[in-house]
Order: structure tokens, then C-alpha cells, then sequence
């Protein structure tokens, strides 16, 4: 008859929750120091994160630095814990020490990937969650894409790899610090962000709970087409720029005053853009009226160009390509 180890037997002998604990001890490669703190103070918790390596399938995770964030700016005191994930995958987790909800929440940032910037996990903290952020790979601008350029393992790790690793790795961190598992997991993005959260869907449904995945654009190759598009159709002739800023503001709050009231309510946000009837011709100047810098109005060329953008890519032949932004 098969006797198993005296460790495991030891695990067999304890009720769920102390077997749970004492498996993560294990597996997290944890020694007495980390085992002394389960119940000791978050500091020491805390600094025990540091050099653990959570054994996780296709996540290898190195915990870099972990320290104690004091309580400041609306934010609660926090356990702040830096990680890299092979190969070149950095995260940022935020552990509130005494306020954690028990659940876990991951945001994905918009642009390409990019240094870590932990602002937008300052609501989900607040709120009590356990908050990551990742890097997906790269630390560069919000818009370089060099690092794309002959580099398949930043494509993957940028495309949808980085967002599945840094759940992982989070949820398993989460579950050291406060020995035991989110009850529930969330993530949340936009653009970018919405879009990886639409991988994240089909590619792992099993990451999280509940996906918010805003503004995703879901073609890459359609999207930057549609970039190149409203980079090109505000140009004369001669490569000039003919609208500014201050033109653009314009044709927005007179799409907004159009159809703000579509929904019956005046609160300064167009409640069905799809139906919102639209024209920037409204906006184009008559007989005497001042045309140029600080005009009140819009030249027969500057509304050709807003109604292209509206439009979006075309063909020479007028086939749509990909949809323009909506009214507002």
C-alpha cells in the first residue's frame, strides 16, 4: 500500500485552509522567516515578497523589490511589489495592508506597451483591490513602436502574452501577501487596453471575472490606417495644417449641442452618437463672415476635411475601409 511522504502527510492531517497555506509556503519556495509573518505585521509581510518565485506554468516570476508605502493622497498604505517575468515582462503590484476587499484587479493602459505608470490602479486602491499594471515587455513612449522591428517575442509578449502572465503572476502574489486567493478578478482597459481585454476573452477566459474592454480596436492594421487617415485629411495641398485645436473644439461642442438632447436629458454627452444627424457644413462660413485664425465659422475646406475624418478610410472608388469616429 502506497504511504506518502511525511510532509504530505502532514498536509493530509490539517484542515483546507491551514493545507492551502502551508502548499503556497512550498511551493513559493518560502523559509520559516516568510512562514514567521503570516500573522505578523504588513511591513514584514511585505519585505518577505522579495526573491520569491511563484512556480508558475509559462510565468517564471522573480519578485525584484518589495517595501511598505505610507498612506498619502487619498491612497491607503500599500505593499508596492516590482516583478519580472521572463523573459523581460516587468509588473507593479499594489497590495492595500489593511483594506483589501479580497478581490484582484489588473488595468491595461492604452498606446503601445510601455513603462509602467501606476496612476490608473489609484481608484481600483482605493476601492480596495489588489491592483497590477504591466509593462508588457518594454519600457519605452506611449507611442514608440521601434522595438517591434524584428523582435517576435515582444509581439507576442506585447499582443497578448503580457496581460495573461502579469494575472497570473499577480493573482499568485496576492494570494502570498494575504494568504489566500482573490475571491473575484477584474480587468479593465481602453483602446490598447480594451483590446487586450478582448484577447483576454477569447485567448484565457478563465483570467478574470469580469472584463471592461472600452474603445477596443480590434484591427490593429485597420485602426493605424484610420490614424494615417486623420493625420492625412486635415492637410491643403501643400502638406499645411487647416484645422487647429481650437477648430476641432468647435465642431465638438456643436455635434454635442445637436444632439445632446437625444436622450432627452442636457448633460453635455450625445446619448446615441450612431443616430446623431451631424453635419459640419452647419459650421461653414457665409457672405461676410470672418474665415482664418480664430474664426467662428469653418472654410468650405476645413468642412471637406472634418467630413473626411468623420467618414474614415476610403478606397479610390469610396468603399469604406473602416468606420470614422462618431459625432462628439
Amino acid at each position: 500500500m502506497y504511504a506518502p511522504p511525511i510532509e504530505q502527510q502532514g498536509l493530509i492531517n490539517m484542515n483546507a485552509s491551514a493545507r492551502w497555506l502551508v502548499a503556497l509556503l512550498i511551493v513559493l519556495g518560502a523559509g520559516s522567516a516568510q512562514a514567521a509573518t503570516a500573522a505578523g505585521d504588513p511591513a514584514a509581510q511585505c519585505a518577505a515578497m522579495v526573491g520569491q518565485y511563484p512556480d508558475i506554468v509559462d510565468a517564471p516570476t522573480n519578485v525584484t523589490a518589495a517595501k511598505m508605502v505610507d498612506a498619502a493622497d487619498g491612497l491607503p498604505a500599500f505593499c508596492q511589489v516590482n516583478a519580472t517575468i521572463k523573459p523581460d515582462i516587468g509588473i507593479e503590484l499594489r497590495l492595500p495592508s489593511a483594506t483589501w476587499n479580497g478581490k484582484f484587479f489588473e488595468y491595461g493602459r492604452g498606446g503601445y506597451c510601455r513603462t509602467i505608470s501606476m496612476q490608473d490602479c489609484n481608484n481600483p486602491l482605493r476601492k480596495g483591490y489588489a491592483c497590477v499594471i504591466t509593462d508588457h515587455g518594454h519600457k519605452s513612449t506611449e507611442q514608440d513602436d521601434i522595438w517591434v522591428r524584428g523582435n517576435i517575442q515582444a509581439k507576442v509578449d506585447c499582443g497578448f502574452r503580457g496581460t495573461h502572465v502579469a494575472a497570473a503572476s499577480g493573482k499568485a502574489l496576492t494570494a502570498a501577501y494575504y494568504h489566500k486567493e482573490p475571491t473575484h478578478s477584474y480587468y479593465m482597459g481602453c483602446s490598447t487596453g480594451g483590446r487586450l481585454g478582448m484577447v483576454e476573452a477569447e485567448k484565457f477566459p478563465w483570467d478574470f471575472d469580469g472584463i471592461i474592454a472600452g474603445a477596443a480596436p480590434i484591427s490593429k492594421f485597420a485602426d493605424g490606417l484610420a490614424l494615417m487617415w486623420d493625420a492625412i485629411a486635415p492637410l491643403d495641398k501643400t502638406g499645411k495644417q487647416i484645422l487647429s485645436p481650437a477648430d476641432i473644439e468647435m465642431v465638438h461642442k456643436a455635434a454635442v449641442a445637436k444632439c445632446d438632447m437625444d436622450d432627452g436629458i442636457a448633460d453635455g454627452v450625445i446619448g446615441d452618437p450612431m443616430h446623431c444627424k451631424f453635419d459640419p457644413a452647419e459650421l461653414q462660413c457665409h457672405g461676410a463672415q470672418a474665415q482664418g485664425k480664430g474664426a467662428a465659422c469653418l472654410s468650405p475646406e476645413q468642412v471637406t476635411a472634418v467630413r473626411k475624418m468623420y467618414q474614415g478610410p476610403v478606397t479610390s472608388k469610396g468603399v469604406s475601409l473602416y468606420p470614422g469616429p462618431l459625432p462628439g
